[in-house]
């Protein structure tokens, strides 16, 4: 059976890799990254998509909000910048570019340094029989 909409998400805020989706045998998908996160003081995130890195950071600092929009994979806010949907760097959205899976492909984040305070990572998109 087909699927559409959230796929697959993961709320992990530690250390460590944390998977999100991969299509099951069978299956296959097409996908946009929708997160958000707060960073701690020397947090790192890194976001791979079948083992391909697509998105690295440094060392963030403390309370440093981390989100998608459709622009961007990547935007850093000081968290006491409000997310108010008042213009686009204020508004978290899906990534704006889509990934294909194929079979087995895993989407997975990764958190280095020290935990993030707070973490939502969704994968949407469509998922069908091959």
């Amino acid at each position: 059976m087909d699927k559409i909409g959230v796929l697959g998400k993961n709320d992990a805020k530690t250390i460590g890799a944390h998977q999100v989706y991969g299509p099951s045998p069978g299956k296959a998908a097409r996908v946009r990254l929708f997160y958000h996160g707060v960073s701690n003081a020397n947090s790192t995130l890194a976001i791979k998509v079948g083992g391909v890195l697509v998105m690295q950071t440094g060392n963030l600092q403390n309370n440093h909000r981390q989100y998608s929009t459709d622009t961007k994979m990547r935007v850093d806010q000081n968290a006491v910048t409000d997310v108010d949907g008042s213009v686009a760097e204020k508004t978290v959205t899906p990534y704006g570019y889509d990934y294909w899976l194929a079979p087995l492909d895993m989407i997975e984040y990764i958190i280095g340094g020290a935990d993030f305070q707070e973490m939502r990572f969704l994968v949407v998109g469509v998922e069908v029989d091959v």
